[in-house]
């Protein structure tokens, strides 16, 4: 998780908290199905977590980020956050993901990106 921050962020340390364009959710590297349990947790983790973006996030699986990229997602979803949460984690069986691999130097990032990693 660190080095995709650093790659994505590489001033980060000197930055305020509030300005980070990054903001982060637990990795799931424990879980046999890394990527279905993070599209299925993303509409509840922006619940949780208002500063995360609602309908995009990155996706770090690769061991050399650099090299590999990363894997933007549009989650194909409405983006509202304020329903039940059990409604929450039904939503993702039924969004339409879009996915695209994309070398870290050429993200475009704006506030309030998810990130997760499998690695």
């Amino acid at each position: 998780m660190i080095e995709i921050r650093s790659l994505l962020e590489p001033d980060r340390r000197d930055q305020a908290p509030k300005t980070w364009v990054c903001e982060s959710v637990s990795s799931y590297t424990t879980s046999p199905d890394p990527w279905n349990e993070l599209v299925k947790h993303a509409p509840l983790n922006c619940r949780r977590n208002p500063r995360l973006h609602q309908q995009w996030f990155i996706y770090a699986d690769k061991k050399d980020l650099k090299e590999q990229g990363v894997l933007l997602v549009h989650t194909g979803w409405d983006g509202n956050i304020y329903r039940d949460p059990d409604e929450l984690l039904k939503i993702a069986s039924r969004a339409n993901l879009t996915t695209k691999t994309s070398p870290v130097n050429k993200v475009r990032t704006n506030p309030r990106v998810l990130v997760s990693t499998a690695t």
